[in-house]
């Protein structure tokens, strides 16, 4: 009889270590994507080096949250952080990124989906590519300094 519990309780852990991994593998949870540098504001998705990442990620409340990270970068530099959903670009106060004097910075930002999505929007995902640059109104200072992302599609939880 313990033979059987043990073989019994042995055989429910596998089966439910398989129904985490085909769990896993529908596509829900967070994205990871390379922040590339853009050339000038016409290089839409950045085709030149990594030069960080972005991880995009939604709650269960319709929530964007945004991580945006820059690595051997300009020093004590001040970026603005946009966000391109479902291809409407957001407010340049969505968020900043600071780097520090090693050129290393992180940007978080939230905003809420609601506000970017018509009420209707059905799909299980939503498009999302992020901007990383150091142009703000009314300054657009020389050299350009720019990273963007590729369109992403983000699941909506």
């Amino acid at each position: 009889m313990r033979r059987l519990l043990v073989c019994a309780t042995v055989a429910a852990v596998v089966l439910g270590c398989f129904a985490v991994v085909a769990y896993a593998g529908q596509g829900r949870g967070a994205v990871k994507t390379d922040l590339r540098e853009r050339t000038d504001t016409g290089d839409t998705y950045g085709s030149g080096p990594v030069a960080g990442w972005v991880i995009l990620n939604t709650n269960a409340r319709g929530i964007l949250i945004v991580t945006a990270k820059l690595a051997d970068n300009m020093p004590d530099t001040d970026f603005t952080v946009w966000v391109v959903v479902n291809g409407t670009w957001m407010s340049a106060d969505l968020g900043t990124l600071s780097t520090n004097r090693r050129g290393k910075g992180v940007g978080h930002l939230k905003l809420d989906l609601a506000d970017y999505l018509p009420a209707d929007y059905a799909e299980d995902t939503v498009p999302v590519r992020v901007v990383v640059d150091n142009w703000y109104p009314g300054n657009m200072p020389l050299p350009y300094i720019g990273y963007a992302t590729y369109e992403e599609d983000v699941p909506l939880k």
